[in-house]
């Protein structure tokens, strides 16, 4: 399940990215680690904020994914500077 590729990217990673949240959901239903980082270092929940997936990020929340100082500017600042409220009001 957390099984990652050669560069680091697990099942979870390219769910989140696509902004697919049955697939999110059913993969954390199965034991998905919601705290998985990439090969760039970046988790589930970053990947997920990049392309503004409020409801994958929703289930990465509801499934205890982690808020680190690391994540939060990559998370927050392009929807801030877009003005992006759903997402900054999701996490605060």
């Amino acid at each position: 399940m957390n099984h990652a590729n050669g560069e680091g990217y697990a099942a979870l990673d390219a769910a989140c990215r696509a902004g697919s949240v049955e697939a999110v959901r059913l993969l954390v239903e199965a034991g998905a680690d919601v705290n998985h980082c990439d090969g760039n270092g970046d988790a589930a929940l970053s990947a997920a904020a990049m392309d503004a997936h409020v409801d994958v990020m929703r289930v990465l929340l509801g499934a205890r994914a982690e808020v680190t100082q690391r994540e939060m500017p990559s998370v927050l600042l392009p929807h801030e500077l877009h003005n992006s409220n759903s997402i900054v009001s999701l996490l605060y």
